[in-house]
């Protein structure tokens, strides 16, 4: 529908809003979902006398490294990152601990 001109031309001459789902995979969870966390500030952003395309997308991106993070905030801070981790990490015994109170260490991940 966006690469139609006539589409985007009567769009445009009835001052509707489009609401497009892209990059969501197929996926019509995922596509129904981006509708509802958008739905309430295009609502209050739609104007009558306007027309509107709102593109939504939910990219799927690949983790991002703890360490490179923390790096990040050692710049921040003007200070080495290692220092920096050395002085946030927990110990070995606070790793043991198991954080729902019982007597059982964590299992390994």
């Amino acid at each position: 529908m966006l690469v139609t001109a006539r589409d985007i031309a009567v769009l445009h001459q009835t001052n509707l809003t489009l609401v497009v789902v892209e990059r969501a995979g197929h996926d019509p969870i995922r596509a129904a979902g981006l509708l509802l966390v958008h739905l309430p500030s295009i609502c209050s952003k739609t104007v009558r006398t306007t027309g509107q395309v709102w593109k939504l997308s939910a990219q799927v991106k690949n983790h991002e490294d703890p360490w490179d993070e923390l790096k990040k905030i050692a710049a921040h801070q003007n200070t080495n990152v290692k220092h920096l981790f050395q002085a946030n990490r927990l110990t070995m015994k606070e790793l043991a601990r198991n954080p729902l109170g019982g007597t059982q260490p964590p299992l390994p991940l």
